[in-house]
């Protein structure tokens, strides 16, 4: 039998839905196959890479407030919220993640293609467009972008 943690990845892999994790120096460790395809990327290229450079700048503030909310709270866990990104409409949910001693170790994140859902409750007339993401000038910066170094960003705190 193959070792646990390389049937744990095949088997994250196998899901339908997207996973990704940013462990606690805000850096890809995990970014599945699912993942790539609903959010236009390829995951071996974000591995090593910091979270904040999948959001636009102007965003990185909200970014770090939120990551500061789970770094306080093991059990935090979002409301899964559906965004249009890119046209797809997605499904999206994070939870902190802990050792047994509450130590924060990061975030995990599920998406999951929703069109189906949207499409009915567009049908109900009970859907409320969302924000739209990852498109026109608000587009997240590439993981190889070397001109993050603003004045009191994460990079400069060395958090990213």
């Amino acid at each position: 039998m193959e070792d646990k943690l390389e049937l744990l990845y095949k088997v994250i892999n196998t899901i339908g839905k997207g996973i990704i994790f940013v462990d606690d120096a805000n850096k890809f460790v995990f970014f599945n196959r699912a993942a790539g395809e609903l959010l236009n990327v390829k995951p071996e290229e974000r591995i090593g890479t910091s979270i904040f450079h999948c959001h636009p700048k102007k965003m990185e503030e909200k970014v770090e407030q939120r990551i500061d909310q789970f770094r306080k709270d093991p059990q935090l866990q979002t409301k899964g919220r559906i965004i249009n990104y890119q046209g797809k409409y997605l499904r999206e949910t994070f939870y902190s993640v802990s050792d047994e001693q509450g130590k924060y170790l990061g975030i995990a994140g599920v998406f999951e293609d929703v069109k189906e859902m949207v499409s009915l409750l567009k049908e109900l007339d009970k859907f409320e467009e969302p924000p739209v993401f990852g498109s026109g000038d608000g587009r997240p910066r590439s993981p190889l972008s070397n001109n993050l170094k603003a004045k009191g960003s994460a990079l400069e705190k060395g958090q990213i």
